[in-house]
């Protein structure tokens, strides 16, 4: 598995303010880099170890109680293919489920995806 992941520990730009926060703004705290980092791998390594040990359905639902953009526009792209869908949800391997704008149903296995505000997609 391949694992992706960004943080955003300063100011957010207005422009993103309705999808985006920071540890800043959560915290009110700078500077804390190196302990957000730490926990980052101890999070990562206390699921790993579940993975191997066979335990990817406790994986799966944890991150389903914890997927944010269901029912949300996202922007899919992956090798050479670039769409939007709506969020349907993750199927029992974690794979993204949507619905693209023609209605076709998709399974998002590996990628990138980014939730625009509503005036961005718009424009397209």
């Amino acid at each position: 598995a391949v694992v992706g992941i960004g943080i955003n520990t300063g100011d957010i730009p207005e422009e993103l303010d309705s999808i985006a926060t920071s540890t800043y703004r959560e915290t009110g705290k700078k500077g804390m880099r190196n302990a957000l980092i730490s926990s980052v791998v101890n999070e990562f390594e206390r699921f790993y170890l579940m993975l191997i040990d066979g335990q990817q359905d406790v994986i799966v639902d944890e991150y389903r109680k914890r997927l944010s953009i269901i029912g949300k526009k996202v922007k899919v792209v992956g090798g050479n293919k670039e769409f939007n869908m709506i969020v349907k949800g993750i199927d029992d391997a974690g794979a993204l489920l949507g619905v693209d704008e023609s209605g076709v149903e998709r399974r998002v296995e590996y990628g990138e995806i980014s939730i625009r505000p509503a005036k961005a997609v718009a424009n397209e």
